[in-house]
């Protein structure tokens, strides 16, 4: 196994690791969520709300009001390694942007070739890094209506990085559009 993808999969499991399944008993098994028990959401903790494709919709729990959501995809390599992770979510009207992304890739990534973003034949956009911390990266992206409209009508989109270890070598990770439209669209009536 290359370094990066060792790298990548640890980081990963780093950041999987946190309750964001607390109520999904099919991930079940450990001690933390027995099989067939039910746990209560904590405050301020992220959990999966259910899935659409190869989206899953995540929401953070709150004492009141609407709770924030977002959909999530696992980016993995064509061994099936998890190597990223995007976040997407609606951003407030106004802007050039109609939502966000966050994408987090692991340590070890090259920040000044940043992330590459292709959405089915478009023109790549490159997005810089804004900082990295114990589970790796992180890129915020902004996305147009046009991208998203793209996003909802393709299949797939590409996502590119770079290791430091392998700078010759970028990285390049399917990002699966099926079930994104019902995804983002259930995520804006939450």
């Amino acid at each position: 196994m290359k370094p990066f993808v060792k790298l990548s999969a640890l980081a990963l499991g780093v950041a999987m690791a946190a309750p964001s399944f607390a109520q999904d008993t099919s991930q079940a098994g450990t001690d933390q969520f027995p099989i067939g028990q039910e746990q209560e959401i904590q405050v301020g903790q992220t959990y999966l709300v259910e899935k659409k494709g190869a989206w899953e919709i995540r929401c953070v729990k709150v004492e009141e009001g609407a709770e924030p959501c977002h959909i999530y995809q696992l980016l993995k390599n064509t061994d099936g390694d998890p190597v990223a992770e995007i976040s997407i979510f609606h951003l407030p009207g106004g802007g050039a942007a109609i939502a966000g992304a966050t994408a987090i890739t692991p340590l070890g990534t090259l920040l000044t070739a940043g992330v590459k973003l292709q959405i089915e034949d478009e023109k790549p956009k490159v997005y810089p890094f804004n900082w990295c911390e114990g589970v790796g990266c992180i890129s915020r992206m902004g996305l147009t209506g046009l991208e998203i409209q793209k996003m909802k009508k393709g299949s797939v989109a590409e996502f590119t990085i770079v290791s430091i270890a392998a700078q010759d070598q970028p990285v390049t990770l399917k990002m699966d559009l099926n079930g994104f439209s019902d995804a983002f669209t259930a995520v804006l009536v939450k």
